[in-house]
């Protein structure tokens, strides 16, 4: 069955989450799966905003200092790998999902130092399960100069290719009951119900779950502020370059990631801008990220780059995600702020989402939201 409107027209769930992205679909079928007749209303089509890029780098925080947050993550990241193989086996649909570790060149004492601090306490926070470790041999793959002192090693890291991993939720959370709608842009919401173009006379909801990335925002009413309800869209330029790289770890250096996908395709970037002007436009920025990878992994030196993205990346002002009820608005939950770790958590956000609707107990670090509970 297409992704598109069901045979027939429901006009009221239990649940409708606006947004058809990695949380929204992952909320949808949490959902679903908990007994509640679901609907997900995206406003173009599925994978088409922030979930859509080409980086897909699922990496945890460094341990160093660990936080609840940093536990949370790492909990999540321990595993999506059933998850995305449960979700891949359901749709058909290869998500690309593979641990495949990641490498950090370390190309100064400082940056040694720092290392060494991290693997010295990686036990105490992730276990025996997964290793941190100092390499004073780099790959061949990474320039000697961008490794002076070798590599940082993690078995955790892992990565994903976004778009196709939202197809594959976006099927299987179909074929578990969700009704998916693409092309259906919310123009409103209230309590109980929704508008969409193109359905201007209403959704109607017991529940509404706001999780449309960075326009989630927008539809957070001002008297939520106090209670840290606000945030925005961080642009993100990044490239798919056609190039075969394997099983090549992750490789991280500062802000930029070089992700070598299953299809001999690998992803670079990103930028991190506060200030655009055109959310999706690519420009110079790009470019340098793209030459900057390839100063690290010569192998990109001249590959040709079969795709250039830029979107809006939603970042809560605390920078922790948002999920959970709105206070001031009875009915309307929120599930946005993954940035940088969106695919890593999604399947978690999902789930404590859906079990606060189903009224279970929810944990949460400090942070995430308030309202929770």
């Amino acid at each position: 069955m297409p992704l598109s409107e069901n045979q027939s027209w429901n006009r009221h769930w239990d649940v409708a989450v606006v947004g058809g992205g990695v949380f929204g679909l992952a909320c949808g079928l949490a959902c679903v799966r908990g007994g509640l007749a679901t609907a997900v209303f995206e406003s173009h089509r599925i994978g088409s905003g922030a979930s859509g890029g080409p980086l897909g780098a699922m990496t945890p925080f460094s341990p160093v200092p660990w936080s609840p947050r940093k536990q949370f993550q790492f909990e999540a990241l321990v595993t999506a790998e059933r998850y995305w193989a449960e979700v891949d086996a359901v749709s058909g649909i290869d998500s690309g999902y593979g641990r495949v570790g990641r490498w950090v060149p370390l190309a100064d004492r400082q940056a040694f130092e720092r290392a060494q601090a991290h693997v010295a306490e990686v036990g105490r926070f992730w276990g025996s399960t997964f290793d941190l470790t100092l390499r004073s041999k780099a790959s061949p793959r990474i320039a000697p100069g961008s490794a002076r002192f070798g590599v940082m090693h993690d078995t955790l890291s892992s990565r994903i290719r976004p778009a196709d991993a939202c197809r594959s939720l976006a099927r299987t959370a179909r074929f578990a009951g969700v009704d998916v709608f693409e092309g259906h842009r919310v123009t409103g919401i209230e309590r109980g119900a929704i508008s969409t173009e193109p359905r201007p006379d209403g959704v109607r909801a017991d529940t509404i779950i706001l999780a449309a990335g960075a326009d989630s925002f927008r539809w957070l009413s001002p008297e939520v502020a106090s209670e840290g309800l606000t945030g925005g869209g961080v642009k993100g330029q990044a490239a798919l370059v056609d190039c075969n790289l394997g099983m090549t770890p992750v490789i991280q250096s500062g802000g930029l990631f070089i992700v070598s996908h299953s299809d001999a395709t690998v992803g670079v970037g990103s930028t991190r801008e506060v200030d655009w002007s055109n959310p999706t436009e690519t420009d110079g920025q790009l470019d340098s990220v793209i030459d900057a990878a390839a100063a690290i992994c010569p192998e990109l030196i001249g590959a040709p780059v079969v795709r250039r993205w830029a979107g809006l990346r939603p970042r809560a002002d605390g920078a922790n995600p948002l999920l959970g009820l709105v206070p001031n608005r009875p009915g309307l939950l929120v599930a946005t702020g993954g940035y940088g770790i969106g695919f890593g958590i999604a399947h978690v956000a999902g789930d404590i989402v859906a079990a606060h609707i189903l009224g279970r107990t929810v944990s949460l670090p400090d942070g995430f939201h308030t309202m929770v509970g």
